[in-house]
C-alpha cells in the first residue's frame, strides 16, 4: 500500500494554517486585541484609528486644562498676596496719619510703605515655567518694569482664550493693565499718592480711598479667575466622561474575547498536534513503501 503524497501535502498545507492561526490567537492573549494590522480587519481598523484620533484629541484637551488651571490658581495666588500687601499698606497709612506722627515717624512709614511697592511689583510680574501671569496675550514679555519712580505696563491689554474642548474656550488670564492699571490711577500710583502724601503732610485720606478703590479691582480680578477655575472644572469633567466613552469603544472595536480566544488557542494547539502526528505517519509509510 502506497501513501498519495497530495495527502501529505495537503496536511502540511493545513498545519500551517493552524500554526498561523496559533500565531495569531497568541498575539491577541498577549496583547489583549483582536485587531493589530489593517489586514486583520480592513473596516474595523479605519473605526479604530478614528476612536484613537479622537482620543488624542481628548487627552491634549485633558493636558491644556491642567497647564492652564495651574497658571490661573498661581495667578489667584499672587492676587491674594497682593491683596495681603494692600491691607499692610492700608494699615500703614491709617497708623501714619495720626497727629502723633513726627516727621520722622511719618517718613519711617513712608519708607516701609516704599517696600510694598517692591513687594507688589514683583507679585505683578509673577511667572510660572517662563509664562508671565499678567502680561495678556505677551506671555514672554515681562508686564511690569520700573522707569525713574514710575511703574510701566510693559505686556498687552487683551486676555488669552484657550480651547478646553470642540468649540469651547475660556479666557485664562487677565491683562496687568486691567488688574493693577496704570502708574496715574492704579495700584502702584495709589501707593505712591499714600507713600507721598505722608512724606508731604498731603491728602493721606484721599490716597486711602483710591488704594481702596485698587484693592477692589484686584477682588473683580479674582472673581473672574474664580469663574475660569469653575469653567475648567466642567470641562475637564466633560472631557473625562469622553476619554472613558472613547476607551470603551476602543475596547469594543478591537478588545480580544480572552476567553475565546484561550478556547481557540486550544484548539489550535490540538489540531496542530494531530497533524504532526498524522504526517509523522505518513513520514514512516513513505519509508517503510520505499525499502519494499
Amino acid at each position: 500500500m502506497r501513501v498519495n503524497p497530495d495527502l501529505r501535502s495537503g496536511m502540511i498545507d493545513a498545519l500551517q494554517r493552524v500554526t498561523a492561526s496559533e500565531s495569531i490567537v497568541l498575539r491577541q492573549l498577549s496583547s489583549g486585541k483582536k485587531i493589530q494590522s489593517p489586514s486583520d480587519d480592513p473596516a474595523g481598523m479605519a473605526a479604530l484609528i478614528q476612536v484613537q484620533a479622537n482620543d488624542s484629541s481628548t487627552q491634549q484637551y485633558l493636558s491644556t486644562i491642567k497647564a492652564i488651571r495651574s497658571q490661573m490658581q498661581s495667578a489667584d495666588s499672587s492676587l491674594n498676596s497682593v491683596s495681603i500687601a494692600i491691607e499692610r499698606a492700608l494699615t500703614l497709612g491709617v497708623r501714619g496719619a495720626t497727629g502723633t506722627m513726627t516727621d520722622a515717624d511719618r517718613e519711617a512709614v513712608a519708607t516701609e510703605i516704599d517696600g510694598v511697592t517692591d513687594q507688589l511689583l514683583e507679585l505683578a510680574n509673577s511667572s510660572q515655567q517662563g509664562t508671565y501671569l499678567f502680561s495678556g496675550t505677551a506671555t514672554t514679555t515681562k508686564p511690569f518694569a520700573q522707569s525713574g519712580n514710575n511703574v510701566v505696563y510693559q505686556g498687552s491689554a487683551s486676555s488669552n482664550e484657550i480651547a478646553v474642548g470642540e468649540g469651547y474656550t475660556i479666557t485664562n488670564n487677565v491683562p496687568g493693565i486691567s488688574v493693577f492699571g496704570d502708574d496715574t490711577a492704579g495700584l502702584f500710583g495709589s501707593v505712591k499718592k499714600l507713600s507721598t502724601a505722608l512724606r508731604t503732610h498731603g491728602d493721606v485720606s484721599g490716597a486711602i480711598d483710591q488704594l481702596q478703590a485698587a484693592r477692589e479691582n484686584i477682588s473683580s480680578a479674582r472673581v473672574v479667575y474664580g469663574n475660569s477655575l469653575n469653567q475648567i472644572d466642567s470641562a475637564e469633567t466633560l472631557m473625562n466622561g469622553r476619554h472613558l466613552q472613547l476607551t470603551q469603544q476602543e475596547t469594543d472595536i478591537a478588545g480580544a474575547d480572552l476567553a475565546d480566544a484561550a478556547t481557540r488557542l486550544v484548539s489550535s494547539q490540538t489540531s496542530r498536534n494531530a497533524l504532526l502526528a498524522a504526517i509523522a505517519k505518513t513520514d514512516q509509510s513513505s519509508l517503510f513503501d520505499y525499502l519494499r
